[in-house]
């Protein structure tokens, strides 16, 4: 998702165990993924994939929040249609309620858009981060 990223750091530990940190600003928001190798991964760990798996994160919470406004914005629109023709069923021939209609199935299919590629990043994450490692594992018993 696009963004700013207004920190990264990593954190070499004593266990070998280093943190790698994003800090991430889109129109949705600030958010921070941390990313930590498995003890199985440590001989592997890096600190481009380690912010790479941190960025990841952010951007999964990102089309979260995304999700959720698109949700807000859609109730909204919903809401006001629903006080509109409430009682004066005669407004829904107007063109501007029309309109609003036409408003509200695009934000309804904004916001279902939104969710599921929020649920796939989400769900595609683990995936994501083993094919990355077996690269690394690849890579360093060539």
């Amino acid at each position: 998702m696009k963004g700013k990223i207004l920190d990264a750091w990593y954190e070499e530990t004593d266990d070998e165990l280093n943190e790698s940190c994003i800090c991430k600003e889109t129109k949705y928001g600030t958010f921070t993924g941390y990313a930590r190798p498995a003890e199985q991964d440590k001989d592997i760990a890096n600190s481009w994939d380690g912010f790479r798996f941190a960025e990841t994160k952010c951007d999964i919470q990102a089309y979260k929040a995304r999700a959720k406004v698109m949700k807000e914005r859609a109730n909204g629109i919903s809401h006001a249609l629903r006080v509109v023709l409430t009682g004066n069923p005669q407004y829904a021939a107007d063109p501007a309620i029309e309109k609003l209609i036409k408003q509200e199935a695009v934000a309804w299919k904004n916001y279902r858009q939104a969710k599921e590629q929020y649920e796939i990043m989400r769900d595609s994450y683990s995936g994501f981060c083993e094919q990355i490692i077996k690269q690394r594992r690849k890579i360093r018993d060539k």
